[in-house]
Formats: structure tokens, C-alpha cells, sequence
């Protein structure tokens, strides 16, 4: 995984396994613990296609709001990119309840990634590149039968790697990465605190591990924030791409929500994993 040594974001390379935990769960209370304050923007679950049930797979509805996106002046562990800034999302959306099992990936794309470790299929999938990630969002749209949410570049024939820029297809019903937007809107769940879940794994809107477990691939590419905005989808151009959450390896510092990591579009980790996302009808 390639880093840049500058921001020192530490996505440390290891020969070790993933110590992951088991992240299949059916049936997840909506609302759960895992903020001191109560939450005033409700989730609720999500009406799941039919592969999704079968793989036991939850999401939960998130509603459209506004939050202040970053991190304040005086958090301990901030880095100068989490500039706070007021974002207003104007589009409700499903989000997976965890990351996306093994189990799930395998059912998709007929294989596990080559540098997979773990033999269980109820464990988070793991080294898996942004490219691998958008490919399986969008398979898992077909399989669905949904309009998948990219245009995938064409590759190159020798060496298999794209000729361009993914894009986003506008108003599609597949599923796709959230942005990094929408992914702090839901780890923040409106409450308070520096992690998405401090001392369980859920927070208050039913999501398990956004603070810690794997690093989780977002939509945007890395760039300053533009201030405030709707809807804001990242920069338009380049090979990097932006992580969040931290990971079961990261000092507390990298598990805060404000917290921006990013790496090539290409890089394999077994920190790094996904979690899915759908815009809701």
C-alpha cells in the first residue's frame, strides 16, 4: 500500500493475519448503544433484495440531513485536511450494517481476493483494491437487477489496469461506495464524539465498526474540502482514493470519524475492506 509519508496516515503494510471480527448479524437493534447522547435522526431497516437476504447481509436507511463534517481546532490527534465545514446531504441512502463479509464478496465475484487470510465467511473481506470494490458494487447491481452505479474504464491489454476515470452514473439504483461525505454522516449518527462507537461496536444508528476493524474505502479521491457544500462528491480526477475509520491496528488517533486516510486505487491491505451503499428511491 502506498501512503504518502508526508501525512504520515501509517496504513502499516504487515505479513500478519487480520484479526477480524465476526461480522455477519441478522437482525441488528436500530438505534443501539454506542453514543452517550441519544441520537435525533432515526435509521431504520432497509428493504433488502433478494441475494442481500439470502447472504443474511443488513442495511439500515439513513435520512438526508446536515453536520458538521471535520474536526475542530483543538481535537487531540487532528490533522490540518479535517478543516470543519457545514455539509448538508439532501439524498436518504441504505448503508450496510457491516462490512462486506467474504461470504458476500465470494458469492459475487465466484472467488475471494488472492490475499485474503481468513477461512471464515462471516469475517469481513480484506485486501481488496478501490478498483475490486466499485467492480463488486457493481456486479452485486446486476446480479440485483439495478442500474449499476459505474462506468467502468476499459483496460489496458497487457497489463489489465484501467484507461481512465471511473465515473459515477448519475440518479443510479446499484449499489456503490458512500461518499466520504455520507460515511461520516452516518458514523457520527449526530452524536457527539470523537469515534463512531466508543466503547461497543455499534453506534447509535445500528452500524458495527466504523471506528476501527478495517479502513473502509469511500467514493472521493483526496483534496481539500471546498467549504461549505451539498452533496459533495470529491475531486474529479486521480489514482488515490480516500479511507476511513481506522482500522483493528490503528492508534486511537486513526479511529476518530474526522480521521482521513487515502492510498493508490490499486493498493491491497489486510486492513483495508468495504462497506456498500445504496441511494435510496
Amino acid at each position: 500500500m502506498t501512503v504518502s509519508p508526508k501525512r504520515r496516515r501509517l496504513l502499516l503494510l504487515a505479513g500478519a493475519a487480520s484479526v477480524l471480527g465476526a461480522l455477519a448479524v441478522v437482525g441488528v437493534r436500530v438505534g443501539g448503544r454506542g453514543w452517550s447522547g441519544t441520537a435525533t435522526r432515526s435509521a431504520a431497516p432497509a428493504a433488502l433484495t433478494p441475494l442481500l437476504q439470502a447472504e443474511s447481509y443488513q442495511m439500515v436507511r439513513i435520512e438526508p440531513g446536515a453536520f458538521g463534517m471535520g474536526s475542530p481546532l483543538d481535537e487531540p490527534g487532528r490533522y490540518p485536511d479535517e478543516v470543519q465545514h457545514d455539509v448538508r446531504l439532501t439524498h436518504a441512502f441504505f448503508i450496510g450494517v457491516t462490512e462486506v463479509t467474504a461470504q458476500l464478496w465470494q458469492r459475487v465475484e465466484g472467488q475471494l481476493p488472492p490475499e485474503h487470510v481468513s477461512n471464515d465467511p462471516r469475517r469481513a473481506v480484506t485486501n481488496v483494491t478501490w478498483f475490486a470494490a466499485v467492480s463488486f458494487c457493481n456486479h452485486l447491481s446486476v446480479l440485483e437487477n439495478l442500474v449499476p452505479a459505474y462506468t467502468l474504464a476499459p483496460r489496458d491489454a497487457r497489463s489489465g489496469q484501467p484507461i481512465g476515470n471511473v465515473t459515477l452514473v448519475p440518479d443510479a439504483s446499484g449499489y456503490r461506495l458512500p461518499t466520504e461525505a455520507e460515511w461520516e454522516y452516518a458514523a457520527r449518527a449526530n452524536g457527539p464524539g470523537l469515534y463512531a462507537n466508543d466503547t461497543v461496536r455499534v453506534n447509535a444508528w445500528g452500524l458495527y465498526d466504523m471506528s476501527g476493524n478495517l479502513w473502509e474505502w469511500v467514493w472521493d479521491r483526496p483534496g481539500a474540502y471546498p467549504g461549505s457544500a451539498i452533496d459533495p462528491t470529491g475531486p474529479d480526477h486521480g489514482y488515490f482514493h480516500v479511507l476511513r475509520g481506522g482500522s483493528w491496528r490503528s492508534p486511537a488517533a486513526q479511529r476518530r470519524v474526522a480521521m482521513r486516510g487515502w492510498s493508490h486505487t490499486f493498493s491491497v491491505d489486510d486492513s483495508v475492506g468495504l462497506r456498500i451503499v445504496r441511494t435510496a428511491p
